[in-house]
């Protein structure tokens, strides 16, 4: 029989929180506590609807994106106490959010063994996660979260240190057996590899694939500067773009090279992202809403105030001593998920219908305002809320999985619970929003590589040239007599819809929104 664990009651008490010495006063820690994003009272049943500071109407009743009114998250449910001992520092809404999606990716990655099944597929709880802010805006936050790789780090390092010692002692006794005529062919001991859990974003593609290969296809690609990977991707000694669309989804990489007597095929890559940059580097690094990459990531857009000054002494140590407590227990809770045969997280079936119905509501809305360009972003939110579904239920577990017996031989199933759905669900709401403003940002980007393609006007001229009611194939007519690149018409369509200069009416089909229709 499966080892079947139930979800155990928060033990965390936030009125004094201790850390080796620091200790937070109870006004402090109402200032700073997950209860501030976390409305205990009562499960409200989760995201019914977009929030309310997402966007506002203009005149004409049509919404239109506010970047000033950026959501945060406000969960109707306990977190896991993992989390909250973590976030209880953070006082600031916006580093508090970053900062528990920095951890989620971190975490993400080392969860071996941990499945679920999502639209028919073995999916791992892995996610591509982009924080972007101004510079000094507080996305620094996140370089906590690497912390709780340390130990990991730091094990792949002792391993190496050793196998390292007995291959020196190795090569000793070959060269000794060389000289005395005694070798047999594949006697020369091979060198060891160091596992490099955290990827560096500028790797050449030998050293990626190596790292994969050393990982057995496990890892994560952390860069705190976003072009350091746009660098990477537009080089040819990179990896490719494609092989972290393939990774999103587990789809085999397949690698070649001279030096390489077969392929190396890594058949279930488990990779995850976590990057951080301003909103100037992410056209470099995602050049078009319909680059695949785009669609993969969950983006949190920090608004931030430039002139504002933290305290810098508020916190002391204690943060830092959190991180690293809670590092080891990570570090405890993956040396465990390798022994065990596997840990399969499940959605109860009285869950599907909830989890159906905020997905297809949310893209139901979000091609209403944004237009086709957005609805593979929805899609492949469900994918990244039910990993974080996954991942707060394996947080919740802890203590019951470092006590379970690997030597039973029995899968363990884990079932996520109501309040950690509604949880996620509340945060797909909120990442969605966040998903428009970078998608904004995006459009405003292929806006300018319109106008460097066509300059002397055409592009105004394309515009006016249009009629009241069209499809795309009209305007690429136009286009072509106007000497215009396809490609520039579908840009400059998508443009002036997320301008509002455009309604789009139904897939390839706009509308002017002049009251009067007026011929070119």
């Amino acid at each position: 029989m499966d080892n079947i664990f139930k979800p155990r009651p928060s033990q965390v008490d936030e009125s004094q929180v201790k850390v080796e010495g620091d200790t937070l006063s109870k006004e402090a820690a109402a200032a700073a506590s997950p209860n501030s994003i976390v409305d205990g009272s009562e499960a409200k049943g989760g995201t019914e609807s977009i929030p309310s500071n997402a966007s506002i109407p203009s005149e004409e009743g049509k919404e239109v994106f506010n970047e000033e009114l950026m959501p945060n998250f406000s969960f109707p449910n306990e977190l896991p106490d993992f989390l909250k001992s973590l976030l209880f520092f953070t006082a600031n809404p916006e580093q508090r959010d970053a900062l528990l999606l920095s951890i989620l990716t971190m975490a993400s990655s080392c969860l071996p063994g941990v499945y679920a099944s999502y639209n028919g597929k073995k999916v791992n709880s892995n996610l591509f996660l982009l924080v972007t802010a101004a510079a000094s805006c507080g996305k620094g936050i996140i370089e906590y979260s690497r912390m709780l790789l340390d130990p990991l780090t730091d094990c792949y390092q002792k391993e190496y240190e050793e196998e390292l010692i007995q291959f020196q002692a190795r090569m000793l006794d070959f060269k000794d057996q060389k000289q005395k005529g005694c070798l047999n062919k594949g006697d020369k001991p091979e060198v060891p590899q160091l596992h490099l859990h955290i990827i560096p974003a500028n790797s050449s593609s030998a050293a990626f694939y190596d790292a994969l290969r050393s990982n057995k296809g496990v890892g994560i690609i952390y860069e705190t500067e976003a072009d350091t990977m746009t660098n990477s991707l537009r080089s040819s000694e990179g990896p490719y773009s494609d092989v972290y669309r393939k990774a999103f989804h587990h789809e085999p990489i397949l690698f070649y090279r001279k030096t390489l007597a077969t392929p190396l095929i890594i058949k279930h890559p488990e990779i995850s992202i976590l990057l951080s940059g301003t909103p100037g580097q992410i056209p470099a690094l995602i050049p078009s809403i319909e680059n695949g990459l785009f669609s993969r990531f969950l983006y949190y857009k920090m608004d931030g105030d430039p002139l504002h000054w933290s305290n810098v002494f508020s916190i002391g140590s204690a943060m830092e001593e959190a991180f690293k407590s809670k590092s080891l227990e990570l570090h405890s809770l993956t040396q465990t998920l390798r022994e065990l045969p596997g840990v399969k997280i499940e959605l109860p079936e009285s869950l599907h219908d909830r989890f159906n119905e905020v997905f297809a509501r949310f893209q139901e809305d979000y091609h209403c305002r944004y237009g086709e360009g957005i609805v593979a972003s929805v899609r492949r939110m469900g994918l990244s809320i039910f990993r974080i579904m996954m991942i707060f239920t394996v947080l919740r577990h802890i203590d019951d999985l470092l006590g379970t017996n690997p030597e039973s031989g029995r899968e363990t199933i884990l079932q996520i619970t109501k309040e950690d759905c509604e949880n996620a669900l509340h945060m797909a709401g909120v990442l969605l929003e966040h998903t428009a403003g970078v998608y904004m940002i995006l459009g405003q980007s292929e806006l300018a590589i319109v106008r460097m393609e066509n300059p002397k006007g055409l592009y105004e001229k394309l515009y006016e040239s249009l009629p009241f009611e069209f499809i795309t194939k009209d305007a690429v007519q136009k286009g072509d007599s106007l000497r215009v690149s396809r490609s520039s018409v579908e840009r400059s369509l998508r443009a002036w819809t997320n301008q509002g200069k455009l309604i789009r009416l139904a897939q390839g089909r706009y509308q002017k929104p002049n009251t009067t229709k007026t011929e070119p």
